[in-house]
């Protein structure tokens, strides 16, 4: 039998591992520059710099002469390793998303970085940091091919049926409703603490420089819209620059996504494999009757890392649609889940019960916290306990009217949310696991935490419907578990 063609990575893969220690090493090199600004630069820096240049050079050289990958007979190999070796077999009809991306870094090059990801975990399976892009699409084929229906001799292959493209518009909206004003402060403190610990500057100048000011409280004000106004711009700005060109086709029973300004990204998500669809509103996206849709299929759109090392693609890969008017989501989630009726669905409520569980929490809470408040305010502490208990009523009563669940044509649906909202979408086939939890405070009055998991959630549930009574939940979960085995024949993978 004939050894199986193995080929290497492109030569370029050494220079894009030695941009990641860079990355890796980039806090480090803040503070040393820094040090070299205030002229007191650490003693023998420069020294250990250069032997952990000479180990990231070393490391990404070995990675590139040892690492090797085939498709023979109906899987991915990958060999890799001089001393401790790896071989690594990836049945192909395990695979449940291959990505393609494109980094600033890539497209200089010329090649793009391949993903594999399997049920196996939230980790992409593996991952080729540089390939060429006809090198990469001819893997890709071979991959998927037991996905897609043969070609058929002569035919001409298109890149499919349009289903979403993001307008300009529809971009600016969909950073204009999330703000990022939390990520602009935690920066800018961290940034503040950097240039302390580094000597060029004290902490307390800013406090200091506020409280000399004529109208101190303006002061504050002016840098608290300043923050906001930056945040706002992040928001837009990174809406562009992730999501620009967006564009989502089907074909041949796969949705295909490309996006991206800078990092380009295609991404196939073979729709017989989808898990869980998931409908999100932030407050503003609810006021103005807009959406964003992702799906989830068997461990996929990994955020962490993949076992080489290489970044996983975020969370952002689930998308399959920045924003929409809410309006238009029902055709869209039609083309992922033929079976739903989203315009037609009925939902029933949880138990009014948790208006008072959570009004006996808060009584608890207050008690804490005026025993607490006692000995410095005396009385006063009691007219925080109305004010508790009041807050808390309301809370209760708008999670009762807000959270909801529904089943019909074999999907599960879960709503929740009092600010923004969620929509979680899964068909009963796709299951696999039932749970019913009670917390102490639940079996006080009866109630249940309905929770299912399908193949994506990798761990956490995506699922979940809270203050059910016991025996709604109960008979839903004993429900859920007879249909999911009556449909199990439409997964004959498992999942």
């Amino acid at each position: 039998m004939s050894e199986p063609d193995f080929r290497r990575l492109h030569p370029a893969s050494i220079l894009i591992e030695l941009v990641k220690v860079l990355k890796t090493l980039s806090f480090v090199l803040l503070i040393l520059a820094m040090q070299c600004m205030r002229g007191a630069p650490g003693e023998r820096t420069e020294i250990w710099f250069a032997l952990l240049g000479l180990a990231g050079v070393a490391s990404a050289y070995i990675r590139y002469i040892s690492f090797r990958y085939a498709v023979v007979g109906g899987s991915l190999i990958i060999r890799q390793g001089i001393i401790t070796k790896k071989n690594r077999t990836i049945p192909i009809d395990r695979i449940q998303n291959i990505n393609i991306t494109k980094s600033f870094i890539h497209r200089v090059l010329g090649v793009v970085q391949v993903q594999i990801e399997t049920a196996g975990g939230s980790e992409a399976e593996a991952a080729l940091p540089a390939v060429n892009e006809d090198e990469a699409q001819e893997l890709k084929r071979r991959l998927l091919v037991s996905d897609a229906a043969p070609p058929v001799a002569g035919e001409v292959q298109t890149d499919g049926r349009v289903l979403y493209q993001a307008t300009p518009k529809e971009l600016f909206l969909a950073g204009a409703t999330q703000n990022r004003a939390l990520a602009i402060i935690a920066g800018f403190g961290g940034l503040v603490g950097v240039a302390a610990n580094a000597g060029l500057m004290n902490d307390n100048q800013i406090v200091d420089g506020v409280k000399q000011a004529n109208a101190p409280w303006m002061a504050w004000g002016f840098i608290a819209v300043l923050l906001l106004l930056a945040g706002w711009a992040l928001s837009i700005g990174s809406a562009f620059f992730v999501y620009w060109g967006f564009e989502l086709t089907a074909r041949e029973g796969r949705l295909r996504r490309r996006y991206g300004l800078v990092n380009q990204v295609e991404n196939v998500i073979p729709l017989r494999r989808v898990q869980v669809v998931r409908i999100s509103q932030t407050l503003i996206q609810r006021f103005m009757k807009l959406c964003q849709m992702h799906v989830e299929t068997a461990g996929s759109f990994a955020s962490g890392k993949a076992d080489n090392g290489q970044q996983a693609q975020s969370s952002t890969n689930s998308t399959v649609s920045p924003l929409m008017e809410m309006s238009s989501a029902g055709s869209l989630i039609h083309e992922i889940l033929p079976d739903l009726d989203y315009s037609d669905r009925e939902w029933s409520e949880i138990s009014r019960k948790t208006v008072l569980r959570h009004m006996r929490s808060a009584i608890i809470f207050s008690l804490v916290v005026t025993g607490g408040l006692w000995f410095v305010i005396d009385t006063w502490a009691l007219a925080a306990v109305p004010a508790v208990l009041g807050l808390a009523a309301l809370t209760g009563y708008l999670r009762q009217r807000t959270v909801g669940w529904s089943m019909s044509e074999g999907i599960f649906a879960s709503r929740s949310g009092v600010m923004g909202r969620q929509h979680h979408f899964a068909p009963l086939s796709k299951v696999q696991s039932v749970t019913v939890f009670q917390s102490p405070a639940q079996r006080g009055f009866g109630l249940a935490t309905l929770t299912f998991r399908t193949a994506s959630m990798s761990g956490s549930a995506a699922v979940e419907v809270l203050d059910l009574e016991e025996e709604t939940a109960n008979s839903l979960a004993d429900h859920i578990k007879v249909v999911s085995s009556e449909l199990a024949w439409l997964n004959p993978d498992g999942f």
